[in-house]
């Protein structure tokens, strides 16, 4: 694999003839730009029976994370009431992670349904993201 040096003035294929400055500039920004969007994981413990998360509008949730605590717990999660858009239900074992990876640009409810058991659940989204 050959690297393109990055040097003082042009940098051949570097941001597309960029020079070095610019290129690093362009690279600095988008540092900013990640480092200015934190994860915030909503945790919530010794959950059962049926209850909604709220995600807050221009949101990105990445996964959600579901461990037994008690019991033998089935879980359904949706976007609708008793639906299940983000996870059909489900008898969790050991842990149930569920890779979400949906931007919400609106504030959308999330329905949680829980028998059988109490679950601990943390949604991680990253938030804002405009």
């Amino acid at each position: 694999m050959a690297y393109t040096p990055i040097y003082r003035g042009s940098a051949p294929n570097a941001g597309d003839g960029d020079t070095a400055y610019v290129f690093t500039g362009k690279v600095n920004t988008m540092f900013s730009e990640l480092y200015g969007i934190s994860v915030i994981p909503v945790k919530l413990d010794n959950q059962t029976g049926s209850f909604t998360i709220t995600i807050p509008e221009n949101t990105w949730v990445e996964r959600i994370l579901v461990l037994p605590e008690s019991g033998v717990p089935d879980v359904k999660i949706g976007t609708t009431l008793h639906g299940t858009e983000i996870c059909d239900t489900v008898q969790i074992g050991n842990s149930l992670p569920i890779l979400v990876q949906q931007y919400f640009t609106n504030e959308t409810t999330i329905y949680v349904e829980v028998s059988g058991g109490n679950v601990f659940l943390r949604i991680d989204q990253i938030n804002p993201l405009k």
